[in-house]
């Protein structure tokens, strides 16, 4: 997987303690759709950096938010609640396709994460979060487990 600086929503694994938007906003420069099955489409990486650690049952969503005008912000998709368990080290939480827009939307110049924290806060915890043409996708096993041929 290439990792281009100017690509990455988080690039100083910023702790993610409440709910806040990526450190850093994508500006396209020019206003475009980067969604859907294009070639190459671009994909979202969200990986765990640092354990994630909470007083109760903490829960993290990471939703995809484009815009026109870098204010007004649509959520496109989003994770599902994922909990203290799913947020360890070296744990990749989000691959996804950038969604493609609606017929009727406004091409987005915009981009950025938004990190929701609910039942929080977090103590602590960070992700590596970027756009990429190439994913890193393997699958990867527990220590000890035997697959059968």
């Amino acid at each position: 997987m290439i990792i281009d600086g100017l690509l990455q929503f988080d690039p100083a694994l910023s702790a993610i303690t409440v709910t806040r938007a990526s450190t850093n906003t994508i500006d396209l420069l020019n206003a475009r759709d980067i969604g859907g099955p294009g070639n190459p489409s671009m994909w979202l990486y969200v990986g765990v950096n640092a354990a994630f650690t909470a007083g109760g049952a903490a829960t993290l969503v990471i939703q995809m938010q484009q815009s026109v005008d870098n204010s007004t912000w649509v959520t496109e998709g989003e994770t599902r609640a994922l909990s203290i368990s799913d947020l360890t080290p070296i744990n990749r939480v989000m691959i996804a396709s950038w969604p493609m827009r609606l017929a009727s939307d406004a091409l987005p110049r915009y981009l950025r994460l938004n990190y929701v924290v609910a039942t929080g806060p977090m103590t602590a915890g960070s992700v590596n979060a970027q756009l990429v043409l190439d994913p890193q996708a393997y699958g990867q096993y527990p220590a000890g487990i035997n697959i059968t041929n």
